[in-house]
């Protein structure tokens, strides 16, 4: 049997990592606890990412890589949708359900919850957290523009401060599920439409017969 290679042993230390935070929460993630997770020797998890720091960004970028990939699998959806607000929404409302009910996904945005708040104490990790906001601001802006409805920078901050909003409120509480699917559906359609370009952002209109 060949040896594992080192960056793949590596991706494990940073997936048990990714699963320790968003199951137990920023005090729980040590480099002894991902050696126990992993089932190997102390201080083999120091061997790739000597420092607390140095593991957390690891965590971080990798929660990002697969954000990222999700939106540019939302940008093929939209690719065969019909352009408007109604499409723009779908494709939120299935990120959203994503993101939230598969509890790998659910792991996942814990713990770029609790990286958010450990960043708000650390300058450098701050730095790569706003990096990656500013990229996925403009990764979502562009699927966005595909479907007719364009939001500037400022518009799009809200709109993922929203979906951020009923992340946290469903990780703390998970009442998000109580709230019909109609109601949300028309919340965020007038959300999109109050933030949007009203001078470029058009619905989709209705087929002539």
């Amino acid at each position: 049997m060949s040896p594992e290679r080192p960056e793949s042993r590596a991706t494990d230390t940073v997936d048990a990592a990714i699963k320790i935070l968003g199951a137990h929460g920023a005090r729980a993630l040590t480099h002894r606890a991902v050696d126990r997770e992993l089932g190997v020797p102390e201080g083999s998890t120091s061997n790739y990412f000597r420092t607390r720091h140095a593991l957390l960004e690891a965590v971080f970028k990798q929660i990002c890589a697969l954000d990222i990939l999700f939106i540019e699998r939302l940008a093929e959806i939209s690719s065969s949708m019909e352009p408007g607000f109604e499409s723009v929404v779908r494709l939120v409302t299935t990120a959203l359900d994503n993101w939230l009910v598969e509890p790998q996904h659910r792991q996942r945005q814990r713990a770029r919850i609790e990286i958010y708040l450990i960043s708000s104490g650390d300058e450098k990790l701050a730095s790569v957290v706003s990096e990656f906001r500013d990229e996925f601001r403009r990764r979502l802006t562009e699927v966005f523009a595909h479907l007719g409805v364009r939001v500037d920078q400022g518009g799009m901050r809200l709109v993922i401060s929203l979906a951020d909003g009923m992340i946290l409120d469903e990780l703390i509480a998970g009442e998000t599920g109580t709230v019909s699917r109609d109601l949300l559906r028309r919340v965020w359609i007038e959300f999109v439409r109050t933030v949007a370009d009203p001078g470029e952002a058009q619905p989709a209109q209705p087929a002539r017969n």
